[in-house]
């Protein structure tokens, strides 16, 4: 009822509070980005963005734990992985190999982040079909692979 938002110019909005709990910040941040960077076109980059949402904490005074963010973030992104999978589409192993190419759990086995200042980092793979010697990628935490 309740969850309706218009702006000035009179465009609509919905907020869904469905799943509304009081939990880690890292959760909420992971969440958005890995939604973002395979659902919508964006005019900024998915690294400038992620800094750009550090330095809103920051400011606030508040501080991202990179590497909580960095586990979320390989969990929201297994899970789309799963969802996509099992999605009733011609195309869902696709998409599903696609997003699993975003995935990276061997930068949650390599240990705890580059420490204080390492921001927030997006984790984008080499993308589908980049094979050996695609080059290194930055994954959650910061962590290089490839």
């Amino acid at each position: 009822m309740h969850q309706w938002l218009v702006d000035g110019s009179g465009r609509l909005g919905l907020v869904d509070f469905d799943r509304y709990a009081l939990g880690e910040p890292e959760l909420d941040v992971a969440t958005f980005l890995v939604e973002l960077e395979t659902e919508s076109p964006r005019a900024v980059g998915m690294a400038e963005l992620a800094a750009a949402i550090d330095a809103g904490f920051r400011a606030a005074g508040a501080r991202l734990d990179p590497d909580r963010l960095a586990l979320w973030t390989a969990h929201k992104r297994l899970a789309k992985v799963a969802r996509t999978a099992a999605a009733l589409r011609p195309d869902a192993a696709a998409r599903a190999s696609a997003h699993l190419d975003r995935l990276d759990l061997a930068g949650l086995a390599a240990g705890p982040s580059a420490g204080p200042g390492a921001g927030p980092s997006t984790g984008r793979g080499a993308g589908p079909g980049a094979g050996p010697g695609a080059g290194p990628s930055t994954g959650p935490g910061g962590v290089t692979r490839g």
